[in-house]
């Protein structure tokens, strides 16, 4: 994720980002109800969680030495604002050191 910040960072391009999902939560906030129900986005989103919740379970599982390295990247992957906050900082950081640091 530091890779990720540096590159973003590189391009100048983490700013316009920010701007755009600042924008785009502003518009979820404000949509009505009626319109939000319409277009139902959480059905796809629930596959793919579950689908990330068995892998997780199945690895738990296993006894191997890369079992923590697997858990770990799938555990970025569930919906839990702090592992997702750690993300964003680990991309603030700007350097793959500093992101790996932080994680």
């Amino acid at each position: 994720f530091g890779l990720v910040g540096k590159s973003l960072s590189l391009f100048g391009f983490q700013q316009q980002l920010s701007i755009f999902i600042g924008i785009l939560m502003l518009l979820i906030l404000f949509l009505p109800v009626k319109i939000f129900n319409k277009y139902n986005f959480s059905k796809p989103v629930f596959k793919i969680i579950s689908k990330i919740k068995s892998s997780l379970g199945k690895e738990l599982k296993k006894k191997t030495p890369d079992t923590f390295l697997t858990v770990g990247i799938l555990n970025g992957f569930l919906p839990c604002g702090l592992v997702y906050m750690a993300i964003m900082g680990a991309v603030a950081g700007g350097s793959v050191w500093q992101g790996s640091l932080y994680m």
